[in-house]
Order: structure tokens, then C-alpha cells, then sequence
């Protein structure tokens, strides 16, 4: 996985979560080393802040789907579902992660990433 945040603490904490959960995890907090890393190594999901200043949100995500149209993308959120289905609801991004969020919420992730990542690489043959 592909954790994107410019708070270090916060990642430092999701990625903690997530190794309990068995996953292996980067950390990045600069826009161009995430498009970088996604295009030299396959990752199974990236999970980015809605908060980072100056980040075009739709602009990333398109970026992302250039490099690797299968891959699956998370975005930590904090204000109302409906406000982020209005305003990005044709972006490309598969979840929505609301913070604060702990263990559970993870691991509903991870199980919904992963069968998303399955159907999309069989649709692919």
C-alpha cells in the first residue's frame, strides 16, 4: 500500500495499523514521489488525505489511473458523505475513509480493496 499525508505523525500511525494488519506499507509526503513510486513497482492501493494544501484532488487521481487504471484509491475525509460524492463522485475514487477511523475500519478496507483489486485485474483477461 501507498500511504500519501504530509502529516508524518498521522501516517506514522495508519501505516502502524496497517503492518498489524499484515500489510506492507510506503510512506510519502510529496505528490510527484507517489506518482514515482506507483509507476516503478505495483501497489495494491493508495490512500491519500483530502486535506493536503495545494493538491488537486481530481488531478491526482487522474494522474494515478494514467499510470495504473486498476489500482485502487482511498481517501481519508472528515466532512459529510454527500459533500464528497457531489463534489468528486466521478474522480476515480473507490472509498472514502472517515476520520477518526481505528482497526475495524481498516480492515473493512483492506477486505473491500481487495476484492475490488481481484475483479479488476480478471476483467482485465
Amino acid at each position: 500500500m501507498l500511504l500519501f499525508d504530509y502529516q508524518i505523525t498521522e501516517m506514522e500511525m495508519i501505516k502502524h495499523i496497517l503492518v498489524r494488519l499484515g500489510c506492507n506499507v510506503t510512506l510519502v509526503d510529496i505528490e510527484e514521489d507517489c506518482y514515482e513510486k506507483i509507476h516503478n513497482r505495483p501497489y495494491h492501493l493508495v490512500i491519500f488525505d483530502h486535506s493536503i494544501p495545494a493538491l488537486d484532488i481530481t488531478d491526482f487521481v487522474s494522474h494515478i489511473e494514467r499510470i495504473d487504471l486498476l489500482l485502487p484509491i482511498a481517501m481519508m475525509v472528515t466532512l459529510s458523505i454527500a459533500f464528497y460524492e457531489k463534489k468528486y463522485s466521478c474522480s476515480g475514487i473507490d472509498f472514502l475513509i472517515f476520520k477518526p477511523f481505528g482497526l475495524a475500519e481498516m480492515v473493512e478496507l483492506i477486505d473491500a480493496t481487495k476484492a475490488l483489486y481481484q475483479r479488476r485485474r480478471s476483467s482485465q483477461y
